[in-house]
Parts: C-alpha cells; structure tokens; sequence
C-alpha cells in the first residue's frame, strides 16, 4: 500500500514538473525577440530603437501598453534592439536589455486599468492574467539574451514583483542577483566536504589538531551553512555587476576573493578550528 502511495506521488510529482516547464515553453514562444532572419539598415535600426524610447518613456510606471502605440511592429523594433546590441560596447548593451523587457509589456487591446492585485482587495482576473503573462514574457528576454539555462530560474527571480513600464533595471538586477546566489551556493555546497575534510585532516597530520567523532559531526553541521555563505558571496558579486566600476581589477579581485573564500578557504578554515579544537577540548 505504501509503495503504491509513494510511486502516485511520484507520478504526481512528475506531472507538476512537466506541467511548469510546459508553461514556461508556451510563453517562451510568447515574447518579443529579435528575429535573426530578419535584416534592417544601420538608419532604420537606429531610427526604430530612437522612436520605441521616446514611446516607452511616455509610457513609464505603466504596467501593460497598447501595442499599436509602439512606431513599428514589435518584432521588428526587437530585431533593431538586438542590432543595436551587437553594435554597442558590452557596458552599454544593459541598457538594450532593458529596452527588451520594457518591450513584453506592449500588448494587443490591454484593459484600461491594469495594476497589481492589492492584498485583501477585489481581484481582477484579467488583468491579473494580462500582468503574469507579461511577467513570464520578461523572464523568457532575460533568459535567452543573458545566455540562461532556463526561463524558469529567472521567472523565480521575478515572482514576487510586477515590473512597469521604465523598470526593467531591477527586475534584471533581481534575476542576476538570483542567479549568482544560486551558482556559488552550488558551487559551495559542492566543494564544500572536500575543503573542509582537507582542513581538517591538514590540521591533524601536522599536529594542530586530532581527529574525533565530534569534530566530525561538527564539520558535518557546517555543510548547510556552506548554502548561507554561498549565497552572501553571490549576492556580493551581483552587487559588483552593478557598479560602474565593475570592469576594473579591483572589481575582478573582489570577486575573485568572493568566490574562492566561500568556496575553498573558509570552509578549510573551519576544518582546521575543529580539528584543534578536538585537540585543545580532547573531544571523543
């Protein structure tokens, strides 16, 4: 009877999986990308990228916007975005990103009024829908042109906000914010049992510390903080992506001593602590 409970739980399990990824694939297919297969002059494409800000800008705290206010068809006005891209220097192509994501929230025939739900307040269906299909349309932008695994991770980065019109900065800021957090707390929980085990048993051989079954445990404990620190490291350096100064050495350093400290020193250091300390307390 239990197994049969376990394998429908797993079945179900699978469907819900399957079901979240198909939504992400259909609404990937909703978003306004640049069409490769579609060639503009250097005029037109600067022309288009010029009148689709001094549209968008009429537009700013807005949360949806009429698509037929835009000065071209949305592909195209994408496709002079992504030109505009190629063009630039890397440091300003963020601000085309940007424009993209602005972009997902010109829509055919939105309603009058369109903003977030209000906690304890009337619910609006149709623009609740309207608002989470443009949401999912921001997070496919920032996945495929930031080179992403997934839309899902960056539809998670965004979950919690409605991003209007000229704001697209912090939702860009909140996905590289997650993304960081999550590749260094991988990469700490990962490296984590190897740093420490080298610290630790380093530790010993040179007569710092002894080996106990306490100490053992104790490095053990550290392996969900190993996440926690993985985390803060991240978090510092998506705050590094966003300075002016972040293509600088002293940037690079910073990140450098980031990653490597959450990832290989401190979690070495804490070995070499507990080691001494079964030494100095005689621990079992």
């Amino acid at each position: 009877m239990s197994e049969t409970i376990e394998v429908a739980e797993a079945a179900a399990g699978e469907a819900t999986i399957q079901s979240v990824h198909h939504e992400a694939e259909s609404h990937a297919d909703d978003a306004i990308l640049p069409d490769a297969a579609l060639h503009l002059e250097e005029a037109e494409w600067r022309a288009l990228v010029s009148d689709f800000r001094r549209v968008r800008d009429a537009r700013r705290g807005r949360y949806a916007a009429d698509v037929r206010e835009l000065p071209a068809d949305p592909i195209r006005i994408a496709t002079a975005l992504g030109n505009a891209a190629e063009a630039e220097e890397p440091e300003h192509r963020r601000a085309l990103l940007e424009d993209l994501v602005d972009l997902q929230a010109f829509v055919p025939d939105p309603p009058v009024v369109v903003a977030p739900p209000v906690p304890g307040g009337a619910s609006d269906p149709v623009s609740d829908e309207l608002l989470d299909r443009i949401r999912w349309r921001q997070a496919v932008v920032t996945a495929v042109l930031l080179g992403h695994a997934s839309i899902l991770g960056d539809h998670l980065a965004i979950r919690e906000r409605w991003t209007p019109i000229g704001d697209a900065r912090a939702a860009i800021d909140l996905v590289n914010d997650y993304r960081e957090k999550q590749a260094v707390a991988i990469g700490s929980t990962a490296i984590y049992p190897i740093s420490a085990l080298v610290g630790f048993i380093g530790a010993s051989l040179v007569g710092l510390g002894r080996p106990s079954i306490v100490g053992v445990l104790a490095l053990g404990i550290g392996w969900p903080l190993a996440v926690r620190v993985g985390g803060a490291a991240g978090s510092f350096e998506a705050w590094l992506i966003r300075q002016t100064w972040r293509a600088t050495r002293r940037a690079s350093f910073l990140s450098l001593a980031a990653g490597l400290g959450s990832i290989l020193v401190l979690p070495a250091v804490w070995g070499v602590l507990v080691a001494i300390a079964g030494a100095r307390l005689a621990l079992p």
